[in-house]
């Protein structure tokens, strides 16, 4: 199972809600759950802290790897800045772009995509920023509370700023050098990808997705 883009702590409650009853019912399902991006509004790890408001959605994660289920989570444009508590206290490998995983007995490379469709000079400058080391650095000064504050007031801007243009497959072939699928090597056999409007599954071949 796929899914992504949630935004829990900004999403409805009962949005919230319905999601995690999907993670209840993926056992039912299927055997793996990737997660491309977004998962939370906003997610920022320090090293001895960690959000509060995800702690349920947490646990039903850490649930589903005690149940024999495969997870992996990757990092979107607002939850991208994960550490080491993913993997050592969930268990779960957490990927802050894009990972090359095993799908189906096929090698897939699996990005969130941010970044991939934006156009405007003010969008490209804050993927910059926010994937800054100096950025992340000076945000782990500030005091937790504050920082989380700050983060929930800003969250909106990346997608303000990407104008939401209609991202489809065929622009993405046609910009085959800015999408992810463009840097695999021949064992790549698929692209899953994301970006502000659509996502998918792209066949890879060495000359191109197709």
């Amino acid at each position: 199972m796929v899914v992504g883009d949630a935004h829990l702590g900004s999403a409805d409650i009962r949005d919230e809600e319905a999601f995690h009853e999907l993670l209840d019912a993926v056992p039912a399902l299927g055997s793996r759950l990737i997660v491309m991006g977004d998962l939370f509004d906003f997610w920022f790890e320090y090293r001895a802290v960690i959000p509060r408001r995800p702690f349920h959605t947490l646990t039903k994660l850490a649930l589903l790897v005690e149940r024999g289920i495969s997870v992996d989570v990757f990092g979107g444009n607002h939850d991208r800045w994960g550490g080491d508590f993913w993997a050592e206290d969930l268990k779960i490998p957490f990927h802050a772009d894009g990972a090359d995983l095993t799908v189906a007995g096929r090698t897939a490379h699996v990005a969130h995509g941010d970044g991939l469709a934006e156009q405007t000079l003010g969008g490209k400058l804050i993927h910059r920023i926010t994937r800054s080391r100096i950025t992340v650095g000076a945000f782990r000064r500030l005091h937790p509370d504050f920082g989380f504050k700050l983060a929930n007031r800003l969250s909106g801007s990346p997608r303000a700023t990407s104008r939401r243009r209609r991202w489809t497959p065929r622009r993405m072939r046609r910009r085959r050098g800015r999408a992810p699928c463009s840097t695999r090597g021949p064992s790549c056999s698929w692209c899953c990808w994301r970006t502000p409007t659509a996502s998918g599954w792209s066949r890879w071949s060495p000359g191109g997705s197709t």
